[in-house]
């Protein structure tokens, strides 16, 4: 299955929308359909705490929902929309939106600036976290 359909899927994640799940993913340049065998733990931990935080303090402006052929404000290609398999809409920019193998490609555009920032403290977050349970349990 695609990461699109995952995301949609009550059964595996619940309380996300439309507008969550095409803004997380677009601030994540990920494709809506790359495979979701290709994320790996952490690319869905990253995703899914994007998606909460969208979910629980909604974006100041939205930059790919509801805007089907406006121009992306990241790279400048045209927004495009397509159906998961539950036959909810998806928007994204195909020009920006690219499969992990294609992600390291992409330039970074300053207006992700804060969605990565936030991503890389979540990380260092986690990693601060596991640390100290190591040291406690080595103790």
């Amino acid at each position: 299955s695609r990461v699109v359909d995952v995301l949609g899927d009550h059964h595996v994640v619940t309380g996300l929308g439309n507008v969550v799940r095409s803004e997380a993913l677009w601030a994540m340049s990920l494709d809506p359909f790359t495979a979701n065998a290709e994320l790996d733990d952490e690319d869905w931990r990253d995703l899914l705490e994007l998606a909460r935080r969208f979910s629980s303090d909604a974006p100041e402006r939205l930059e790919v929902y509801g805007r089907l052929g406006q121009i992306c404000r990241r790279c400048h290609g045209t927004i495009g929309c397509d159906e998961g398999d539950d036959g909810r809409l998806v928007y994204w920019c195909p020009g920006c939106q690219r499969t992990l193998e294609n992600r390291s490609t992409r330039p970074l555009h300053d207006e992700r600036s804060t969605d990565l920032r936030y991503l890389d403290e979540a990380r260092s977050a986690r990693r601060r976290v596991q640390i100290f349970d190591d040291l406690r349990d080595f103790g």
